[in-house]
Order: C-alpha cells, then structure tokens, then sequence
C-alpha cells in the first residue's frame, strides 16, 4: 500500500465516521400492543451511604404487558410475579425475610413515547395489611417517574446531551415517602446494530435539585426494533432532609426469557 492510499483510506474512514456521527437518531419507546415482557429488577440499598456495608436486595420478577396505544401514548401493565427480599444481619445476609411482600401487585401506567410517565394507578397484592396497602397505592401516586429516563424531544445524533428532570419516591426517617427531584444530563453514547437488532447505549448524571446533597448516574440500552427499555442501571445517593445522611441505591432492570 502506498502512503497516498493509505492516506486516502484513513480520510475515507474519518470521513465515515463523522458521517455516523452527525446522523440524527429519534429515540423513542415504541412497543406495540400485545407486547409482553419479563423483567427482572434488583434494588440494592445501603441505608448508612456506605458502599461497604452489606445492602438490603429485594429482588423482583415482573411481566409487562403493552395493553392500548392512544397516539404516540401507551398504557402498561405490570403484574409482579414474585419478590424475594435479602436484609444485612451479623454480618451477613439474611435470605428469605418479607419474601413475596409484593406479589400478584398490579401496576397500570400510561406513558409517553419518551419513557415519561403520565398516570399510575396500582392495585394492592392480595393479603397485603390494608394499612400497608394505603401506604403503597400513596407512593405510585406521588411518584411520577421511578428509576426511569427521559428521551430527547428531537432526534439526537452521538454523543449529543439532553437534559430532563427525573422523580423518585424515597422515605425519610419520619412520615410518608417523599419525591426526590433529580436534574439529569443523559448522552447518547452509541448506537449497536448487529443482524436485525438496533440498540442505543445511553448514559445519565446529575444532581438532586431542592438545596439537597444528592447525585444519580447510570447507564441503559433501549432496544429500537421492540421499542423497550433492554437493560439498565442506576445509582443514587440520596439525601431527603437537610443535613440529612445519604442514602446509597442501586436499581438494576434486565429483560429476561
């Protein structure tokens, strides 16, 4: 190979590459009716913020079925299959306490094409102590969004940022669960195409608004062909009063078979 050719093809490629680079990409949540899935969720919470302690893991197993379309609005609902629950003592973990606390609890949402969620309604697992029960349907009620992310307004091409605002419910010492109010960059990192499948990695970080001490980061895939969340992590350290101590969580959602 002589060096103008070996020049020429390294321009031809960098050429290429800015090209896959400036193509814009509209990201959205477009599963369509029928669609069923099964989700796994992990939530890993170390109350005291420290990474070394062992945390509290529940562990819940979910179908999600996609039950009407309205526009570029869907409406989904998630049956919890089954919950195992895993609590620190002496040192190490304490399998079985609580176990399926939450199953056979139905949850109704519907949601945007941008993963943003515009009503919850949830109906109580069967057996569950009414006081508990109240507790449970207040919080789907006052959290609008959990763990989830918001898709740009436009089509994006990679690396591009948006920023959007993410809401949690948490539990303070006292009282009942508050929203946690999170200003978040999200980055498209990456688009994966193999075969038929076309994924987009995108990555998040951002800070607890309110005056409060408190960040999330994470990663997702969003799955463009069956139009869903595939995988994701998220990470937060959570202050829900002033001086407050942090709280450390991880939630970890995959598809599984």
């Amino acid at each position: 190979m002589t060096i103008r050719s070996a020049v020429l093809g390294a321009g031809l490629l960098a050429a290429a590459a800015a090209q896959a680079r400036a193509q814009a990409v509209q990201l959205r949540f477009t599963p369509p009716v029928g669609q069923v899935t099964r989700y796994l969720e992990m939530n890993e919470l170390w109350p005291t913020g420290r990474p070394m302690d062992i945390p509290a893991v529940v562990t819940v197993h979910s179908t999600r079925t996609i039950v009407a379309m309205d526009s570029e609005n869907y409406v989904v609902r998630t049956v919890v299959n089954s919950t195992e629950m895993s609590v620190p003592g002496g040192g190490a973990h304490r399998p079985g306490a609580g176990e399926d606390l939450l199953r056979g609890m139905v949850s109704t949402q519907r949601m945007d094409a941008r993963g943003r969620i515009l009503s919850t309604a949830v109906t109580p697992p069967p057996g569950l102590p009414p006081q508990l029960a109240a507790s449970l349907q207040r919080s789907a009620a006052s959290s609008n969004i959990r763990g989830t992310v918001v898709l740009p307004e436009r089509a994006v091409s990679l690396r591009e940022t948006w920023t959007d605002s993410i809401v949690n419910s948490a539990s303070g010492d006292r009282g009942p669960p508050i929203q946690v109010v999170f200003l978040v960059t999200f980055t498209f990192e990456r688009l994966e195409q193999e075969g038929g499948a076309r994924r987009a990695i995108i990555s998040m970080a951002g800070s607890q608004q309110g005056g409060l001490t408190g960040s999330v980061t994470g990663e997702l895939t969003v799955d463009l062909v069956a139009g869903r969340l595939e995988h994701m992590v998220t990470n937060m350290m959570v202050q829900t009063e002033a001086r407050g101590p942090l709280t450390r969580a991880r939630i970890t959602t995959e598809t599984v078979p």
